[in-house]
């Protein structure tokens, strides 16, 4: 089907074309929400269906919520925020060790290698408390009840339009869902940087039931996450009980959040920091420990971290009985870890394993900084045997009920390189190894190199290592990646990644290869105005599945584009024009397609409105669009667009009082290509898809 283009395509391309030549107005000081919001775009600028962007923008969340103070950061947190280069990271910490902890934010301009530039980018992340103030010497509680920050949130949404699985099909068949199509969500957070953080997320997804069952571990929301966690009690360094997890070296054996890819930040994400122990506050429903772990100062420049977690996963168990029914053994074929359960076969997986974890890892950071080694060790026991379907593809994945991985990682750190490397092994005996580095050649080029090799057998759960894949296994690959900024209003960034498969994947019955690369050029010449263009392509093998082939692997070839333009003519109002498309080649068919994005900000005194409309065309699934869209706080929106329509939203936040703020949001999508959206359960007879959703913030 050849794409169509719609009137107001062309309405709204000739209003994006007005703005580029309007006259610029006045600097105005940085809006913290939209700097936030601009950096996470960036990070996330290059999409992947795999990659776990809830867990992602909570990380980088907690920041902006709780800037970092530079008074008490160390090495890790200021590489977490991915906007430092290493080099950069080290002066500030010369220049703190040198003239004494910051007096004033404002400081930071006297740090060498720090500009204007990164200055404004790392301002809305971190802040400066009064050196003089020494730790409240008070006992826990009374710090609880006077110095702790307290905030409960309260989120509700649904989609008006009635999908087929609430649909009763005839009096003897209920519904395939069990629950209502109302969405719930409550968080309380308690916490004091550096000192202790206690908080509770409740969530309750479309579909879902909100049952007391104490005999199926249900008590009230269908998912339940909670954490008590100190910091600095003496030795204890950390000591955490609930729902946590842990970032040590590349995060071949411990990853989290704090793990971003490839993007349009080209130099700093490659590279993972030691973060450690931290709490679990996101809402995905695997991925975490469920326990306590701590970690202990052995001396000052070594420290020992271990932990103990039994946790529940979901899966179909298929249980294997004797001659007399009883049950002599169990197994399952995948863990589910969507979250949902909504029918009856998710209600009968939930919570079906146990997963016991155990693990440590000794961490030795130099006195100046700049050298750091470690080792860690992580040993998972399942309660039933893991069996995958026989698939040639998956004939070197994992089986059984017990592995064992363990790493050593380093990095170090001279005048301007920066070095890093994690090298693993699994129980089957196969490896991960990661090493890279990251140089400032010049004040005006930073570069960056990385190479992995995760063998066909390399078994590691919890593992966010750099890769093309969602996971570390069955891959090797080179990453080059540069960043040059020859004046100040401009920057350009650039990446290219070769990588390999050695054995078969999903949809490819081949070895396979491929290679991705992206251009961006970023031009700011005042805070008011930024443009960007973007190129990536990716080439990447998959089956073709045609008469002429068969199901032999081809290359296919997909090419993004971008053109964006933000612009803030007054302080109380900005705009966002955007234009992206796409194509995609595989046998020599060639399909395309696009969209087209207007977003309109406006703020009067308590009052923020953010708006968008967004005329999208694409010709097939792999040419749909990804578009960061504004949410309530702590949601994370990235849709894709696909198929004919038109996609508006609009976002209201009032701050009611100092203590309460409240967020309305509409969004809607018009299909002008079919009467029927998704299918199965999900299918909506119809060709609009309306969503509402409320939030309520209360800082007491």
């Amino acid at each position: 089907m050849k794409a169509t283009v719609s009137p107001y395509c062309w309405i709204l391309l000739f209003l994006l074309m007005g703005l580029w030549k309007t006259t610029i107005a006045q600097t105005r000081p940085g809006d913290r929400q939209a700097e936030f919001e601009l950096l996470a775009e960036q990070l996330f600028s290059v999409q992947d269906e795999d990659l776990p962007y809830e867990d992602l923008y909570e990380s980088l969340f907690q920041y902006f919520i709780q800037p970092l103070d530079l008074n008490r950061a160390g090495v890790e947190e200021l590489q977490s925020l991915f906007l430092l280069t290493e080099p950069q990271i080290q002066s500030f910490f010369r220049h703190r060790e040198r003239n004494g902890k910051l007096l004033s934010i404002y400081e930071i301009q006297a740090i060498p290698g720090w500009d204007l530039a990164t200055i404004q980018r790392i301002l809305p992340f971190v802040t400066v408390t009064d050196p003089g103030i020494r730790r409240n010497s008070s006992t826990l509680l009374q710090r609880i009840k006077t110095s702790g920050k307290k905030m409960f949130l309260l989120r509700y949404e649904r989609v008006l339009e009635t999908r087929a699985g609430y649909l009763q099909k005839n009096d003897s068949v209920p519904p395939a869902y069990a629950g209502s199509p109302d969405k719930l969500y409550s968080r309380f957070r308690l916490n004091r940087p550096h000192d202790f953080s206690f908080g509770f997320t409740m969530e309750k997804d479309q579909g879902e039931t909100i049952s007391w069952d104490p005999e199926n571990r249900k008590y009230g929301a269908d998912f339940i996450s909670w954490h008590a966690m100190l910091f600095d009690q003496g030795r204890l360094k950390k000591v955490v009980a609930g729902d946590f997890q842990l970032q040590y070296g590349q995060s071949l054996v411990f990853g989290s959040g704090f793990s971003i890819g490839k993007g349009a930040e080209t130099i700093t994400t490659i590279r993972r920091s030691n973060t450690g122990l931290r709490p679990y506050t996101s809402v995905l429903e695997s991925g975490f420990f469920r326990g306590a772990g701590a970690t202990f100062q052995i001396t000052k420049t070594l420290e020992a971290t271990s932990f103990y977690s039994s946790a529940p996963r979901d899966g179909q168990v298929q249980y294997i009985e004797d001659s007399s029914g009883n049950i002599v053994s169990g197994s399952f074929s995948s863990l589910q870890i969507s979250g949902f359960h909504r029918t009856a076969g998710e209600i009968r997986a939930r919570g079906s394993l146990r997963e016991q974890s155990a693990g440590g890892v000794l961490h030795y950071k130099s006195r100046n900084r700049r050298l750091q080694l470690g080792t860690t060790t992580l040993f998972t026991r399942f309660s039933q045997e893991w069996q995958r379907r026989p698939q040639l593809y998956s004939s070197f994945e994992f089986n059984g009920k017990e592995n064992m991985t363990g790493s050593l990682f380093g990095e170090y750190t001279w005048q301007n390189i920066h070095i890093f490397s994690e090298v693993a092994r699994s129980k089957s005996g196969g490896m991960g190894i990661v090493a890279g580095t990251m140089i400032s050649l010049t004040p005006l080029l930073d570069f960056a190199f990385l190479g992995r090799n995760y063998d066909r057998n390399f078994h590691s759960f919890y593992s966010t290592g750099f890769g093309e894949g969602s996971r570390t296994i069955n891959e090797k690959g080179f990453y080059w990646g540069l960043k040059f900024q020859p004046v100040k209003a401009l920057s350009l960034n650039a990446y290219f990644d070769n990588f390999k498969f050695p054995w078969l994947r999903y949809r490819v019955d081949a070895p396979s290869s491929g290679y991705e690369y992206l251009l961006r050029a970023n031009y700011q010449p005042k805070k008011t105005l930024l443009m960007y263009a973007q190129l990536r392509e990716e080439v990447k093998e998959i089956n073709s599945n045609t008469e002429n082939t068969g199901s032999m692997p081809l290359p296919g070839r997909k090419r993004n584009y971008l053109l964006n333009l933000d612009f803030s003519p007054a302080p109380s109002f900005s705009f966002r024009s955007r234009v992206q498309w796409s194509s995609y080649e595989i046998n020599d068919i060639h399909t395309r397609g696009y969209a087209l994005v207007q977003d309109l900000n406006w703020q009067w005194k308590r009052l923020k409105l953010s708006g968008r409309i967004a005329l999208f065309d694409t010709e097939d699934y792999n040419n749909r669009q990804y578009v960061y869209e504004k949410d309530v706080l702590w949601a994370f929106s990235i849709p894709a667009y696909f198929g004919t329509g038109i996609r508006n939203y609009l976002l209201a936040q009032y701050k009611i009082s100092k203590e309460f703020t409240i967020w309305l949001r509409w969004a809607r999508t018009l299909y002008t290509d079919r009467e029927e959206i998704s299918s199965g359960n999900e299918k909506i007879s119809g060709s609009a898809l309306n969503q509402v959703k409320a939030q309520l913030r209360w800082m007491f």
